[in-house]
Order: structure tokens, then C-alpha cells, then sequence
């Protein structure tokens, strides 16, 4: 049986660092699914209209292959994702290959917004964070990343990221089974995470070391 942990959070709260605690934690037995590697292909939009995109509205991601990629490594099957260019805002062309683990940790800002995606999902996670902590590790990340400005990053928070929040990512926190920190110590939301996890049917068990 495959445990399959959804992480939801508007961008920037943390639920990457989250995730990738999660995979070491159990490593050796967890495989990884970013469903931001599922945004729509841009090469056939001129490529100073694609940065005009709004990436954080639904309609950006193609939630129905992440969903048929999550329910195929709940299967027990093995994926390859599509490799996606946040530079160029297009696929890549080339493929991260998945291969199936007891359990799939799969995170993005809209993970809980699909019910496709929610109903393969063992346990559901939102990670909260005030939208102003958002903004800033934003800049870190695309400044340094992205080669973005600091202007554009916050003009595009506020026309884009943080009006999609309000209106898709944060009303789908209500579909979690678990809310925990991302200003917080992470090592906290890890084991909230993994304590949740292990009293479930099917879920990753703690060890005497693992444990709280």
C-alpha cells in the first residue's frame, strides 16, 4: 500500500522546505512530486507576453496529468515528469523519471485545491504563513534563482500571487487534515507531520529515534 501526503501553502510558506524534510526523513522509502513541475507548456506564447502570465491561477497547472502521475506512483508505478524552465516559462523537453515508494510526498501552492489530487491523498498538510514572510523569501528566491528585480517580484505578488492566494489556496486549507507552521521551527512541523502520518492506516510508523 502506497501513503500518499499532500502539502498545500501559498508561495513562499514554507511547504518545499517541508516536503524535502519529509523525503529525508523517510528515506529510502518516499518519493517526491512537485506539481509546480506541471505548469502549461509557454513556447508558443512570444516570449515577452509569457512572464505576463498569471501563474498562480489554477488554469496555469495541468492538474489532470498530476493527478494521473500521483494515482500511477499510488499504484505502484513508476512516472517521468516533465522538467519545467522557470527562466523560460516553458517544459524542457526533458523528463525526471519517479519510481514508485511506500510513500509520495506531493507539494504545491494548489495541491488542495483539485479534488482529484485530494482524493488520492492519505493526508492532507497546509502550510500557513503570514503573506508578508511570503513576499519577502519570494524576493530572496527570484532575485537570487530567477534573475528577477525586486520591483517586478513584488509587483507580481501583488497583482498575481496574493490575489490568488485569497482566492484559491487559502479557502483550500479547509480540506486538510493537518494545518501546521511555516514561520515556525520546521523541525516541529515535521514531526506534527510524521505523527499525524503514523496514526493512520498505512502510514510511515516512527522509530524510537523519529519520534517527538
Amino acid at each position: 500500500m502506497t501513503f500518499v501526503v499532500l502539502i498545500a501553502g501559498v508561495s513562499g510558506s514554507g511547504k518545499s522546505a517541508l516536503a524535502a524534510e519529509l523525503a529525508g526523513a523517510w528515506r529510502g522509502r518516499c518519493a517526491p512530486l512537485c506539481v509546480d513541475n506541471y505548469y502549461r507548456d509557454l513556447a508558443h506564447v512570444p516570449f515577452e507576453k509569457r512572464a505576463l502570465t498569471n501563474f498562480d491561477d489554477p488554469a496555469a497547472i495541468d492538474h489532470e496529468m498530476a493527478a494521473h502521475h500521483l494515482r500511477a506512483l499510488a499504484d505502484g508505478n513508476g512516472i517521468d515528469t516533465p522538467v519545467y524552465s522557470f527562466a523560460t516559462h516553458t517544459r524542457t523537453g526533458e523528463v525526471m523519471h519517479v519510481e514508485p515508494a511506500p510513500v509520495v510526498v506531493a507539494e504545491g501552492i494548489l495541491a488542495l485545491h483539485w479534488p482529484e489530487l485530494r482524493s488520492i491523498a492519505e493526508l492532507r498538510v497546509f502550510v500557513e504563513c503570514p503573506l508578508e514572510l511570503c513576499l519577502q523569501r519570494r524576493i530572496n528566491r527570484d532575485t537570487r534563482e530567477r534573475e528577477r528585480t525586486e520591483a517586478d517580484v513584488r509587483r507580481q505578488f501583488a497583482e498575481q500571487v496574493e490575489p490568488m492566494a485569497r482566492r484559491y489556496v487559502l479557502p483550500s486549507a479547509r480540506h486538510a487534515d493537518i494545518t501546521v507552521r511555516g514561520d515556525g521551527d520546521l523541525g516541529e512541523a515535521l514531526w506534527a507531520v510524521m505523527a499525524e502520518a503514523a496514526l493512520l492506516p498505512g502510514g510511515p510508523a516512527l522509530s524510537a529515534e523519529e519520534a517527538p
